[in-house]
């Protein structure tokens, strides 16, 4: 073959090829365009004007009825073939045949959507038509795909947010779609209905930002900040009433779970597992979490109080519970001993309570001994307090009471009541011979049935005993002891100890406790031993069984038991974490 003539077929052959090209660029250009008849065009000036009327008509008229469809993260559509709501909207009194009839379809309006969301998330959505889409979608995107056609879901997906609208809603916002026919369908015979089917519209889309009274006053914003931690989203916007919940992430040996939550402006926030709460939102706010510390320490480790004479921090590692058990102090000279309570409480990490351990010298409400070297002093309570002052009894979570103070002299010994269970316990009483003969019997005969007078039988000196000191109680403290001597003169004198009251015994010798116990004495022919002082443990109030709250704060224990007279010698706590959690 001659060159000139190879030079030829070359050239047709690379015409050929060009042209094959040529003809199927066309060809999918022209299929580009069968599928593309469907127009849109977005913020067109003529429907812009028309949505501006419908804006204005529905912010003066019947904005406030139709936003009770959109919830906190919502989206609704009003379509006017459909001749109401797509969604459930809730209690909306909206004429909808006429609302379309007067307005919608007088502007020419397919589908009008109200919608509370910030729309710069609608970037985010991914293309449903695309075969090649790696985004997961969100809840709100799958409510687009399920609420819209193509065309609009992808006008949604091109929003944003400008101005004071960006990253926040302050307002609900409208997306109007006007749908118009294209001149084609005028092409279809009268009676072609396959050719009618296939008709093509023009899409035009606007979206305006709704404001009035009813939606500016409708929204609050809630901003989180997190302490050791944080949250994928620091601030919402919510609809008044309404409760929005944030995801907490712990840092590393910090826990959700328990966090202290205070939120400003009188709104309430609490933890509900590894999410915070806002509930009733109903101003602005700003909720502040402090996240837990981890438990570093092993279940059935305690922590031990002996007494000091001043008090004692007890600070928790971890959240859980924790079994309290408290002894009170023993009453002077051997005297009454103290009692014992316990119970556990579920607490939460770096709660502090303060420990108070009573002394066999009367720290922490025994009464001191009286005037003569008999006497002795009462046991001190031991307890748990809230509060780190020695006058704080108010703030008391359990009390175990300590025990009446003895009085005695050589071998005679009148000894000091125990501290209670729930009540203390009476001191004993001894009568000596004072002059009136041998026999005890004959000390004690004093007749008062004639007048009331009182005659001593044995021509001398007699006593009666009024009453003995009683121990304290749960609503009172015990009665000082009481006794009344008279000469032969049949002179009359009074001898009485004092009464304990709330959290001290009475003098001399009354036992410290929830209420203290009454003092004894020596008077007449007769040693009366002091009354312990009783306990408490906050609980519930449970006059059935005959005790009462220490105090009226919100720490209350469970497996609750008392034991009188358990303890000698000085008072002591201890504080065992049974599980963490």
């Amino acid at each position: 073959m001659n060159k000139k003539g190879f030079v030829f077929v070359e050239t047709i052959i690379v015409i050929a090829v060009l042209i094959t090209a040529l003809l199927l660029i066309y060809a999918g250009f022209v299929s580009v365009l069968n599928n593309e008849k469907v127009h849109s065009y977005y913020d067109d000036p003529v429907y812009l004007y028309r949505s501006i009327y419908l804006k204005t008509f529905l912010e003066k008229n019947n904005t406030s009825v139709l936003f009770n469809g959109v919830d906190e993260n919502g989206i609704i559509r009003f379509n006017c073939n459909y001749q109401g709501l797509i969604e459930d909207y809730g209690d909306v009194s909206l004429n909808t045949n006429a609302f379309c009839e007067t307005l919608l379809s007088a502007i020419n309006v397919d589908s009008l959507y109200l919608t509370q969301y910030n729309i710069n998330d609608y970037k985010n959505c991914p293309n449903f038509y695309s075969e090649n889409s790696s985004i997961t979608p969100s809840e709100m995107c799958l409510k687009l795909e399920n609420l819209m056609d193509y065309p609009t879901y992808d006008y949604f997906r091109t929003l944003r947010s400008y101005g004071d609208d960006n990253n926040l809603i302050s307002g609900y916002r409208m997306i109007l779609v006007y749908r118009n026919l294209l001149s084609d369908v005028e092409e279809c015979a009268e009676n072609d209905t396959v050719c009618r089917e296939n008709e093509y519209y023009e899409n035009y889309y606007t979206s305006l930002k709704l404001k009035d009274a009813h939606t500016e006053n409708k929204f609050r914003t809630v901003n989180i900040t997190v302490s050791h931690g944080s949250t994928p989203i620091s601030s919402v916007n919510t609809v008044i009433g309404r409760d929005v919940s944030f995801a907490i992430t712990a840092a590393t040996n910090y826990q959700a779970a328990g966090a202290e939550v205070s939120c400003t402006n009188g709104q309430t926030g609490a933890m509900s597992g590894n999410n915070l709460v806002v509930t009733n939102v109903t101003d602005n706010t700003t909720c502040t979490v402090t996240l837990m510390p981890k438990c570093t320490v092993d279940n059935n480790t305690a922590w031990d109080y002996s007494f000091t004479g001043n008090s004692q921090t007890f600070t928790a590692s971890c959240r859980g519970t924790y079994q309290v058990e408290l002894w009170g102090a023993q009453g002077g000279k051997s005297g009454g001993k103290g009692a014992y309570t316990t119970g556990k409480i579920n607490i939460d990490a770096n709660q502090k309570f303060y420990i108070f351990v009573g002394g066999t010298n009367g720290y922490n409400g025994g009464a001191a001994g009286g005037v003569f070297a008999y006497d002795s002093n009462g046991g001190g309570a031991t307890d748990v307090r809230l509060l780190n002052d020695i006058s704080s009894l108010n703030s008391r979570i359990m009390v175990a009471g300590g025990g009446g103070g003895s009085i005695v002299n050589g071998s005679t010994n009148a000894v000091g009541g125990a501290g209670g269970s729930l009540n203390g316990s009476i001191g004993t009483v001894v009568f000596y011979d004072n002059g009136c003969g041998s026999s005890v019997a004959l000390c004690e005969e004093c007749d008062t049935s004639v007048n009331g007078t009182v005659t001593c039988t044995t021509g001398n000196s007699c006593g009666c005993l009024s009453h003995n000191a009683s121990g304290g109680t749960q609503i009172s403290g015990g009665v000082g002891a009481h006794f009344l001597k008279y000469n032969s003169s049949n002179t009359y004198i009074l001898s009485n100890a004092s009464d304990g009251r709330f959290g001290i015994g009475g003098v001399p010798g009354g036992g410290g406790g929830f209420y203290g116990g009454g003092g004894g004495l020596i008077a007449g022919n007769a040693y009366v031993g002091a009354a312990g002082g009783s306990s408490c443990v906050n609980g519930s109030l449970n006059v059935l069984n005959n005790y009462y709250d220490c105090s009226s704060n919100n720490y209350k224990f469970n497996n609750i038991s008392f034991t009188a007279g358990d303890n000698s010698g000085n008072g002591k706590a201890k504080i065992t974490l049974i599980e963490s959690f």
